[in-house]
């Protein structure tokens, strides 16, 4: 009586037709009654594959909800180590070098730079993962919305103290240089942000700075990095482990030697380089061109090398909801608001466009970023479904369980862990449901009495 179960359960109907038939009945009369509970029909929007079973309890809300804030609060940590351990000692190296006669930290410095960079991505990577994980979401692919909304936010707030530490080592540059406005004011009496920001001294070395910032250390670097950091060097460790290590083998060598889960914060990777991307906007257009150029050929290698990834190095993903999509899409509003409140900056004092001066500027700005915001998430939420197919899927009255279950080796059954323990203990089952594992599809037995259809031989030695 102390065990508590999980108020979900899953029935596996003959078709998807008969499925949506039985979920329409249920919602039109309001429930099926069982045992003087009314029981509510919803159709799975997951695959077998993105369950974890053993989060299906997790579904108390005040359970969730401590686990979110727990989550964020080892999130705010890694934030905070980052600060303390990497980004203070480069900032007070930057900030209290002597700037006079135009002189900058050399090469090793902007080396620093750049390895602050990737070394606060790679540190959020591991947190925010971690903090998805603790949050146990009964599907992967709720988990991988956490992790990707996690590791974006993370990477802005390392992003913005990357920009804000820029703007202040470019602006002790040009007082150093004794940079004046074209009105001959020094660039150290301006007084207000904006008056500062303006300025073409800034300007200039601001969109430098952010050009060399992007391409390569945000841009390249890390992805040049990823191949042999999450790949080469950690399968050759478990080599070096399995082989020096007799008591290693058969499943657990096999685990050892298997690749790194597949995870979608490429979503974030991208949208991080579109956000650095189209703040060149703010400045003349000298790097346009050369920006875009670099984050184009950089995603173009990116790309060849997650196909590389997904074909030859790791075990197998699947992603069947749509939320990850949709909320990469969300993401594209940050970018989206910043070219906004680029056109509101550049158009400012221009013919026939408006004129503000001072922290106006700067308002009217953060206006309409946060406006765009606002009506792009309206526009994905009411307006997008509008152009989305609807009706049956193809074959939704013809296509039987039986032949999907022929085809595919992870059923609702043989993904299960439960229900394989109590088929070979409880039911006793002959032969018994065999739990699914990627790349033991030939170990499943044909019980056609049970639903289990699947029937493979082992795959061939490379």
């Amino acid at each position: 009586k102390k065990i508590k179960t999980c108020p979900d359960a899953y029935a596996i109907f003959e078709t998807e037709a008969s499925r949506d038939a039985a979920v329409e009945a249920a919602e039109a009369s309001g429930g099926v009654e069982f045992h003087g509970n009314t029981l509510r029909l919803n159709a799975s929007r997951v695959e077998p594959q993105t369950v974890q079973w053993k989060n299906c309890a997790n579904t108390d809300l005040v359970v969730k909800a401590k686990r979110i804030a727990m989550g964020m609060c080892i999130m705010f940590a890694g934030l905070a180590l980052w600060v303390v351990a990497f980004y203070l000692p480069y900032a007070w190296f930057t900030l209290t070098f002597n700037y006079s006669y135009g002189q900058e930290p050399g090469f090793v410095a902007g080396m620093t730079f750049s390895m602050v960079v990737v070394a606060g991505n790679a540190l959020m990577y591991l947190v925010c993962s971690e903090v998805a994980d603790r949050t146990r979401f009964i599907y992967i692919d709720d988990r991988e919305v956490c992790y990707m909304l996690l590791y974006c936010f993370a990477c802005v707030f390392n992003v913005a103290l990357d920009l804000i530490t820029t703007y202040m080592v470019a602006y002790r540059v040009n007082v150093g240089l004794r940079m004046k406005t074209y009105d001959g004011t020094l660039l150290s009496n301006l007084q207000s942000f904006s008056d500062r920001f303006e300025s073409y001294a800034m300007q200039r070395t601001l969109a430098n700075n952010l050009y060399a910032y992007a391409f390569p250390a945000t841009f390249l670097i890390p992805f040049l990095i990823e191949p042999i950091a999450t790949i080469y060097a950690p399968y050759k460790i478990m080599v070096m482990i399995v082989r020096t290590q007799p008591h290693i083998k058969g499943f657990m060598a096999e685990n050892l030697l298997g690749g790194l889960v597949f995870d979608l914060s490429r979503y974030a990777d991208l949208m991080l380089d579109a956000m650095i991307a189209v703040l060149i906007f703010f400045f003349p257009g000298g790097f346009n061109i050369q920006m875009f150029l670099g984050m184009a050929l950089s995603h173009v290698y990116i790309y060849a090398f997650d196909h590389y990834r997904v074909l030859r190095s790791i075990q197998c993903c699947n992603y069947t909801d749509k939320m990850v999509d949709w909320w990469s899409q969300w993401l594209m509003a940050i970018p989206c608001g910043c070219m906004l409140a680029c056109f509101v900056f550049k158009a400012n004092c221009q013919p026939g466009y408006f004129c503000m001066e001072g922290d106006e500027m700067v308002t009217a700005c953060s206006l309409a970023f946060f406006a765009h915001i606002f009506l792009h998430t309206l526009l994905l939420k009411f307006v997008v479904p509008k152009f989305g197919l609807t009706g049956d899927s193809d074959g939704a009255d013809t296509n039987t369980y039986k032949e999907c279950s022929q085809r595919l080796a992870c059923s609702w059954f043989t993904a299960n862990p439960v229900y394989c323990l109590r088929s070979q203990y409880v039911y006793k089952h002959s032969p018994p449901c065999t739990y699914y594992l990627p790349g033991k599809e030939h170990l499943i037995e044909k019980n056609e009495e049970i639903g289990l259809y699947f029937q493979d031989c082992p795959a061939k030695e490379e």
